[in-house]
């Protein structure tokens, strides 16, 4: 059965993004960028919210993109995308397409994707889909990496969570950046 992880970058705060969207405060290194790529490698699918999907598919395909990380872009742009969103009725990006969610809703339908053959499934940001995969107890791993700033507002991946929610650690390890990346299990 393949292993659905899903990848946040977040503020100490648990902000996602500071107000207007902008993401400048993340501590990306050399580091950062390695560890992106490991992931990337032993993926096989990413399931990407609308505006997560919107901000990578604006970005990735772009010689913007390329020029930044060009293994990273390469997989990006190669690897099947699975949107799921209910608003948007187009994915333009390579190789991406909305997720129909089934009769099971999205609990049910991703349950079904991890039971096909294949390597693990990425959700990458998409604060709003990793909380309702934690609430439906199908997401397998959470991996946020914190950089070491407070935003004080902004979106937040805590606040999409409908109540308590226990994890356990499994990992964590502090990056030269002085971001901490840690890793936890439902």
């Amino acid at each position: 059965m393949r292993t659905l992880y899903a990848f946040i970058c977040t503020s100490l705060d648990g902000r996602t993004a500071a107000p207007g969207g902008d993401l400048s405060w993340q501590a990306l290194d050399e580091e950062f960028d390695a560890l992106s790529l490991n992931q990337l490698v032993e993926t096989d699918a990413v399931l990407l919210g609308r505006r997560t999907y919107e901000e990578m598919a604006a970005y990735w395909p772009t010689e913007t993109g390329r020029e930044y990380n060009p293994r990273v872009a390469e997989l990006m742009n190669g690897l099947p995308k699975l949107v799921v969103s209910s608003t948007l009725r187009e994915t333009p990006w390579e190789n991406s397409e909305l997720l129909p969610l089934g009769q099971g809703g999205l609990a049910g339908t991703v349950a079904e994707l991890k039971e096909r053959p294949g390597r693990a499934m990425a959700v990458l940001g998409s604060p709003t889909l990793i909380a309702g995969l934690l609430t439906a107890g199908v997401l397998d791993e959470l991996r946020v990496h914190v950089s070491p700033v407070v935003l004080g507002e902004g979106p937040s991946l805590l606040e999409t969570l409908p109540g308590r929610t226990e994890l356990r650690l499994a990992d964590s390890r502090a990056l030269g950046s002085g971001a901490v990346l840690s890793t936890y299990r439902p």
